[in-house]
């Protein structure tokens, strides 16, 4: 019963030195991709800047047009109104 316990502690300690020794790599490639994203995190910040002016841009032309077509109806309601009211007068 002794021995089993051990051999089983000895097995169960072997298997947890394995996956410690592979530890270091992972610390290591996180290590790397840290650094690479702090090297890229200025130009990241420059991009999401410019997508984010060029989505104001365009949300604004595009509340410019919408604008736009708005005073366009209203002034040929507005025309046509004139009209109908010319036509009623004349006649």
């Amino acid at each position: 019963m002794e021995g089993s316990n051990t051999e089983w502690e000895i097995r169960r300690l072997r298997d947890r030195v394995h996956e410690l020794r592979g530890l270091p790599m992972v610390v290591d490639g996180l290590r790397r991709e840290v650094a690479e994203l702090h090297e890229d995190l200025p130009n990241l910040a420059r991009q999401s800047a410019r997508e984010a002016v060029t989505e104001s841009k365009r949300r604004e032309h595009s509340d410019t047009l919408a604008n736009l077509r708005t005073y366009a109806a209203l002034l040929t309601a507005g025309i046509a109104l004139g009209a109908l009211i010319v036509g009623l007068v004349l006649r």
